[in-house]
């Protein structure tokens, strides 16, 4: 495994120059401050390195292996098979050789678990209060389900919570958007303003100043529109707003990409899974998550408000991925 640090002045600079530099086989392995500045360590999987930084040289394996080991061969078809990136579970197979397992020969059960949990070591979580900022924006591609995750996370703070709610829309340009989340603020007793304006934005956020959590849904657009995402932008920026950028586990790893890039200009602060249930390879969405470094926020498994939405725990999300168990909190 190449192991390269890109640095930056700040872990954003950092990272614009890892994503560049890297290419889409990478993974996101560290982001660390320096004294002079930020630094982001990605891995190569599959290749081995001499030296280190930006200037990193790859040198050939000293063994090339001849097959996958009997006691790997049914684990890499599960991981295959829920649609991880040949990256990533070429990086867990290379872990998994270096823990103590019985590999000469099919049917160890332990191995599985054990890729859930190197796996969960390897995602990043949105820590508190991350998935709890007081303003929150969904950004995202049309049909992703960005309207129907805010109104669970709404629910679950007003219900669950106890805390004062109001909803935000810059959703006007799908029919009945508006409609829709009237009828979710009515159900919860909140508030609802839909603006049309940057203005508008900013005039709404302080008419909430004694709100506890304010949720923004923005339009749906393109994974290729970076001219209507920069309008989002607009409205964002200076308002002192968290975004969640909010795609499909069922999606293809190249659209995740292309939605990576695209939204990527909006600095969103973690990622949210929809529609788990909807799809037998979210793998695709989990590893999109580890290229880009850009931590779990929630994970969406159903149409049930608030149930059907869980902590993006990685612990959690590798053994729903890799073992089938579900999001349930167990008594």
């Amino acid at each position: 495994m190449r192991i390269t640090t890109f640095k930056g002045e700040t872990v954003s600079d950092a990272l614009r120059k890892a994503r560049k530099g890297a290419g889409p086989g990478a993974l996101l392995v560290e982001t660390r401050k320096t004294a002079l500045g930020a630094e982001v360590v990605m891995a190569f999987p599959g290749e081995t390195v001499s030296g280190g930084g930006e200037t990193s040289v790859r040198t050939r394996r000293t063994k090339k292996r001849d097959s996958i080991p009997p006691g790997l061969k049914d684990a890499m078809d599960r991981m295959k098979s829920v649609g991880l990136t040949i990256p990533v579970r070429k990086a867990l197979a290379e872990a998994l050789e270096g823990c103590d397992l019985f590999l000469d020969r099919p049917g160890d059960p332990s191995v599985l678990p054990a890729a859930a949990r190197i796996l969960g070591g390897m995602l990043r979580s949105l820590e508190i209060p991350g998935p709890k900022a007081r303003v929150t924006a969904f950004v995202g591609p049309t049909g992703v389900g960005k309207t129907t995750t805010l109104a669970k996370l709404a629910a679950r703070a007003a219900v669950e919570e106890g805390l004062d709610v109001a909803l935000v829309t810059l959703d006007t340009y799908r029919m009945a958007a508006v409609d829709q989340l009237r009828a979710f603020a009515d159900l919860m007793e909140a508030s609802l303003s839909v603006v049309f304006t940057p203005k508008d934005l900013k005039e709404a956020l302080a008419r909430y100043k004694q709100v506890d959590r304010i949720f923004i849904d923005t339009p749906g657009r393109g994974p290729m529109d970076l001219r209507r995402v920069k309008e989002i932008r607009a409205y964002l920026a200076g308002a002192g707003v968290k975004s969640l950028l909010v795609l499909p586990a069922g999606a293809r790893i190249g659209d995740l990409r292309a939605a990576g890039r695209t939204f990527g200009t909006l600095e969103p602060a973690g990622l949210v899974i929809t529609k788990w249930d909807e799809t037998t390879a979210p793998g695709g969405a989990v590893s999109f998550s580890l290229e880009t470094g850009l931590p779990l926020a929630w994970v969406t498994d159903g149409q049930e408000v608030p149930e059907d939405v869980h902590p993006g725990r990685p612990a959690r999300v590798a053994r729903a991925l890799l073992l089938g168990e579900e999001f349930e909190e167990k008594p």
